[in-house]
């Protein structure tokens, strides 16, 4: 086995992969190819990516291996499906099935034409004779086409899928002489087939029209003045101008240089009022310029925007199945095989049985006929079409409608799990709050002023990126404070910055860390005091072993929290809770706002996560929401993470199960509630299959089921689970 650093990656695209069982096949084939390491498999995107040992496995035995089972394998490129498909390969199962059907409408005509010449009444299931024959024939070979070269590779690997059942199934009611049952099963497999890989394509084309939000040209400035020209977005390069008219969708990321206008951004945040943009602010590919032109200087390629990786992780969420995906796929690959062992059981048991018992009223005459024949009808009725296909399309459609609303879902097993949530732990700032925070008050301790007292805070945190230090610096701005960066900073996690101010030790943080850098007076502890009982996060400021003031901070809370909380009650989640860093006073009075029960202060990000374990221990599915930076443990401890990914927070999107795209809690509910329908969904898909395929084998046991109506019941439940599923689509 080579190493990680030895090992390669080789990427197909298989025109051919349109569901689960092909991708049993394709593992199948390629299970015993040496050096091979890994295989992934993409129904979407019909790609499969294989992790190789160079010098043990090419591209061309790949290729070959999966050529035997009438699969393409073509070399991946970033282009449209369109743009390296055949007609055949998009429309061959289409066009081959309709020719079999065609033939065998006229075959079954001739028949009756033929019957009625014979002076019969109605319509005969008598073996046909003739052209019927011949047509029926050629329906047959129609219908197998793409059947034919899978169920042999079934057999030269003694794998029993659902090609190599239908084709022994055909076979065998050939061999009776029942061509018009035979051509019935070809015809309506065929159609299963097809359905199954319309429900795939429009899932396909629903991922595929949110990568069409982008446009594929911008209209590219030289220099301030100049005209524009089109180019291919491929060429633009970072700070570079583009032109945005009013009306046009924003071809790529970059911040605005000129002009002033309104930005639709619901493609990316679900949000459907736009946004006021103007110099200076951030836009994204994909959005919608509403009503001016603007200048835009590009931040990021074209393959980098903030849409193209949102895709990205939406394409690979299709490979992580949620576990009531799996359970239908190992109960599926379990189920084939038991079938057809009670198929032939059907097949010789009673003919064996039956002569000897000699039962009253019970005919022996062609017994070994009728009892074939249902052993045939039960191999039809094992097709899993509609079962295996019940809960893929389901959990596409989840996971692209939730797209549509702002929310990423990084995959069906968190989706499922949103369906059973029972507790939320909440980080406070920029999660339960709005995240930028306000000084509220300015406390000078002795003879320092609040211009003092602003000026030394502002220094220590000038090269910080924590939401309190920015409220100190904006504060400081506001109020035209002067002030120099600090030297010699050190960033003591959770607690509070020391640094050097003009050749002055000097420092800042939390009350219980300042009383480690100074002895905090009886007038210092009651001023502190003072300021966290009004519900401010409270920082002491020193200079030396001296303190000289304290800072009060607030977070405003947001203001659809109260109702958040109050509608993810409704909906049965049982326990609710705030876990932050600051102090008792700040997270009581935030807690009091959003209407928690609950709640936890002055943890470290560690010990979030340690609270978070210990929830999950005793709830079972629990969620922690946060902001996707310092609650990462936190999230990653949790059943499901869930990040307020303001648009454009790619470490938020990329630390988190679930991205809130929008920044809005009030996903959450909407979230939960799309969750279960899809459950609920899934649900009734795999109840249908598995109820139809039930009673059609009780009905074929007594005598009651014929071929065609086998494998009618089965496509008319593919129709069904697959109508079911799209109506996902819709929310």
């Amino acid at each position: 086995m080579g190493t990680a650093e030895t090992l390669r990656w080789m990427s197909f695209r298989i025109p051919q992969l349109d569901c689960h069982d092909e991708i049993l096949l394709i593992q199948q084939l390629l299970s015993d190819c040496p050096g091979i390491v890994q295989l992934e498999c993409d129904v979407l995107q019909r790609r499969i990516d294989i992790r190789f040992q160079p010098g043990q496995a090419t591209g061309d035995e790949l290729v070959d291996r999966l050529s035997r089972a009438g699969m393409t394998a073509l070399p991946w490129q970033e282009l449209d499906q369109q743009d390296v498909e055949s007609f055949w390969q998009l429309h061959g199962r289409a066009v081959m099935t309709l020719c079999s059907g065609v033939l065998l409408l006229i075959a079954a005509l001739s028949h009756l034409v033929a019957s009625m010449d014979k002076g019969l009444v109605g319509f005969s299931l008598e073996a046909p004779s003739g052209a019927a024959v011949i047509l029926l024939a050629g329906s047959i070979l129609a219908a197998f086409v793409h059947v034919v070269p899978r169920a042999l590779t079934s057999i030269r690997h003694l794998r029993a899928d659902m090609n190599l059942l239908m084709l022994i199934a055909v076979l065998g009611a050939i061999a009776i002489e029942q061509w018009l049952e035979g051509a019935m099963v070809g015809f309506l497999f065929s159609l299963a087939l097809w359905i199954e890989q319309r429900a795939t394509e429009r899932a396909r084309e629903s991922i595929k029209g949110l990568m069409q939000q982008t446009p594929r040209m911008a209209r590219s400035v030289e220099r301030p003045g100049a005209d524009a020209r089109e180019l291919p977005v491929q060429r633009i390069e970072i700070g570079q101008r583009i032109e945005v008219w009013p009306g046009e969708q924003i071809p790529m990321d970059g911040v605005v240089m000129s002009g002033a206008t309104y930005v639709d951004q619901a493609a990316i945040t679900g949000e459907s009022m736009p946004l006021a943009i103007g110099v200076g602010d951030q836009v994204y590919a994909g959005t919608l310029n509403v009503n001016s032109s603007i200048q835009v200087e590009v931040t990021h390629k074209s393959d980098d925007t903030t849409l193209a990786r949102t895709l990205r992780l939406v394409e690979q969420a299709q490979t992580r199945r949620a576990p009531i995906q799996r359970w239908v796929e190992v109960f599926a690959s379990r189920y084939t095989p038991l079938v057809m062992g009670l198929a032939v059981a059907v097949m010789l048991l009673p003919p064996l049985i039956l002569p000897i018992v000699q039962l009253p009223g019970v005919s022996l005459d062609r017994i070994w006929d009728t009892w074939f024949y249902r052993g045939l009808v039960v191999l039809v009725i094992s097709c899993p079409c509609a079962l295996v296909i019940s809960t893929p399309v389901a959990v596409v459609a989840g996971i692209t409608t939730a797209v549509r609303r702002g929310v990423l879902v990084k995959g069906g097993e968190f989706l499922e799990a949103m369906a059973n949530v029972r507790a939320i732990a909440f980080d406070k700032t920029g999660t339960l709050t709005v995240g930028t925070p306000l000084i509220e008050q300015l406390v000078p301790i002795g003879e320092t002023n609040s211009r003092d007292l602003l000026s030394l805070a502002a220094a220590l945190e000038v090269a910080s990126i924590h939401p309190l230090a920015e409220a100190i610096r904006s504060h400081a701005s506001s109020e035209e404070v002067e002030y120099s960066a600090a030297t010699d900073c050190t960033v003591h996690h959770g607690e509070g910055v020391t640094g050097s101010v003009a050749g002055e030790p000097a420092w800042i943080g939390k009350p219980s860390w300042a009383a480690e850098q100074a002895e905090l007076s009886d007038d210092v502890q009651q001023t502190v005091e003072g300021v966290a009982a009004a519900g401010l996060t409270t920082l002491v400021v020193g200079r030396g072993v001296q303190p000289i003031g304290v800072i009060g901070i607030a977070d405003p809370i947001r203001p659809e929290t109260d109702q958040v909380m109050a509608e993810l009650r409704q909906h049965g989640v049982g326990q609710l809770l705030m876990l932050t860093g600051d102090g008792d006073a700040v997270a009581k009075s935030i807690a009091d706002q959003a209407g928690l029960e609950s709640y936890k202060a002055g943890l470290m990000p560690n010990e979030k996560a340690d609270e978070v374990a210990q929830l999950k221990d005793g709830k079972g599915t629990v969620v922690m929401v946060g902001d996707g930076v310092n609650d990462s443990p936190a999230m990653a401890r949790a059943t499901v993470g869930i990040s307020m990914a303001s648009i454009g927070s790619q470490h938020a999107i990329a630390t988190s199960d679930i991205a809130l795209m929008s920044d809005d809690l009030g996903r959450i509910p909407w979230l939960i509630d799309h969750a279960r329908r899809t459950l609920r969904v899934i649900r009734q898909n795999t109840t249908l299959a598995i109820m139809l395929k039930l009673l059609c084998l009780a009905a074929t046991i007594a005598g009651f089921c014929s071929l065609w109506i086998a494998i009618a019941a089965d496509t008319g439940a593919t129709l069904l689970v697959t109508s079911n599923s799209l109506r996902l689509f819709s929310r």
